[in-house]
């Protein structure tokens, strides 16, 4: 009877103590830091993927182009000279003083430049001239220009269309030649030339009497002059032709 006392005393005792002890509280929830919040607020999409970069504040620079220079750079002060000869009428006195050919002494001629590359380098040659006879040529060499040829009333250039250049220089009536030439690292450099004299026809591979000149009939003459065709140049106009007199 004693045993069966102890036994219920104990059970409620256990039963007080189960009653008397606090529950535990749940842990709360972590809470973002102040600088944090402030970051997602700045910046909307750091919240959407924190592993993405920040926007640059300011946009990438494009470097502006470099301009081009003009191609009628290098000829500047010979254009001006020429510039100042059409506005001026230079006679042909003038002209021929300044080094300027003499055809663009001429008040009825009209005149004035094109720019070509004759020998493929790139650099073009400044042409002066009509738009078919050829009055100065020019070249570059180590960047400066270097006259080629001038030509006049008895010896007349013309740019024919394979680029190369043909040449008239009239001696009188028992004398004239006719050489093709060719524009070659800023030099003119000859490649054929026929020469008549006293009814006598002579080809050179070169300039004249380069070599053995090799004799030729006039039909054989004539037909290699036909060969030559001609282009006509578009020129920026310099000066427009005025009647003689005025």
């Amino acid at each position: 009877m004693k045993t069966r006392w102890i036994v219920l005393l104990c059970a409620a005792l256990l039963a007080l103590t189960a009653c008397a002890a606090p529950e535990m509280a749940a842990s709360p929830a972590p809470t973002a830091s102040p600088a944090a919040t402030t970051a997602a607020a700045a910046d909307p999409t750091a919240a959407a993927d924190p592993t993405a970069a920040p926007a640059s504040a300011e946009p990438a620079q494009t470097p502006a182009p470099t301009p081009t220079e003009q191609p009628e750079a290098p000829y500047a002060d010979l254009l001006a000279l020429y510039g100042q000869a059409a506005q001026e009428g230079w006679d042909m006195e003038a002209c021929d003083a300044a080094g300027l050919s003499l055809m663009c002494g001429r008040p009825e001629q009209a005149w004035g430049y094109a720019l070509q590359d004759l020998d493929g380098d790139g650099a073009p040659e400044l042409l002066i001239g009509n738009g078919r006879e050829i009055f100065d040529l020019y070249a570059l060499q180590d960047g400066a220009p270097k006259k080629l040829l001038t030509g006049w009333e008895r010896n007349a250039y013309v740019l024919c269309e394979d680029g190369t250049i043909y040449n008239t220089a009239s001696g009188g009536a028992a004398y004239t030649v006719f050489a093709d030439y060719a524009v070659r690292e800023g030099a003119l450099v000859p490649v054929k030339t026929v020469v008549f004299d006293t009814d006598a026809w002579t080809a050179y591979d070169g300039a004249e009497g380069e070599g053995e000149g090799v004799p030729l009939t006039e039909e054989e003459a004539q037909a290699w002059m036909d060969g030559h065709a001609v282009q006509t140049v578009e020129i920026t106009l310099l000066h427009e032709a005025q009647p003689l007199g005025e």
